[in-house]
């Protein structure tokens, strides 16, 4: 399929894809082949792509991001929770193997059956603390954000902001925070959705943000973003 090999195309021949049904199932490894590369943080959404057009529900959940692997491979698996609003159960264990290197990224995901972000946590995990220094020599990477206009609900004010890596390293820690045009000073108190953002390569991340009207009075904010290995950036 021609869209397949076009990179800003594959998710999009990926929801073709789901509309032909059955039939399309013999470009299930196509699809896998191509999009996951291609949106290493979408694999959930291919992976129910790959089902609804004959995966089996088993591999949709256990599969993802298997096309970009690199030199340790993340650990799926279905999640079977009792009902009730307050389900806790197993999962599966992230376990320490000799390939691991001595401080590294961990991050989870959950996904509904149709491939929906529930929940994303990212942690630094180290075998000796003397490890962690290793964050004090992480590459320098580049970060860009955008932010859309402001909206008004009641007496609050509110936008969003996408934040971007644009560097070949994780992003450590971006932290967003809200200014003042005319001051620039930090708009208190502001709420986010997300903070202190930990970015893998190429990966962008979209928060929501919010403030009292009267914390900024002319309605002119301005958006500042910083991390531990990545300058800080100011967009309007």
């Amino acid at each position: 399929m021609p869209l397949l090999h076009a990179t800003r195309c594959s998710l999009t021949a990926a929801d073709v894809l789901v509309a032909t049904g059955p039939g399309a199932g013999s470009a299930r490894g196509a699809l896998r082949d191509r999009a996951v590369p291609d949106h290493p943080n979408r694999h959930a959404r291919v992976e129910w792509a790959v089902r609804r057009i004959g995966g089996d529900r088993a591999s949709a959940l256990r599969r993802p991001g298997e096309a970009v692997l690199t030199a340790v491979g993340p650990s799926y698996g279905p999640v079977h929770l009792p009902a009730g609003s307050a389900a806790v159960t197993a999962a599966f264990t992230a376990g320490w193997t000799d390939s691991l290197p001595d401080l590294h990224l961990l991050r989870l995901v959950l996904a509904d059956a149709e491939g929906r972000e529930l929940s994303r946590n990212t942690y630094w995990r180290y075998r000796t603390p003397a490890a962690m220094t290793a964050l004090s020599a992480a590459p320098r990477v580049r970060t860009s954000a955008t932010i859309g206009r402001v909206t008004a609900d009641g007496s609050r004010r509110a936008l969003t902001a996408t934040v971007r890596n644009r560097g070949s390293a994780v992003a450590a820690m971006v932290r967003l925070s809200l200014l003042d045009q005319r001051t620039v000073e930090r708009v208190l108190p502001t709420l986010y959705g997300d903070n202190y953002l930990w970015l893998l390569p190429g990966e962008s991340r979209t928060v929501a943000l919010s403030w009292p009207a009267h914390a900024l009075p002319l309605g002119r904010p301005e958006l500042r973003v910083e991390g531990c290995n990545s300058p800080a950036v100011t967009v309007r």
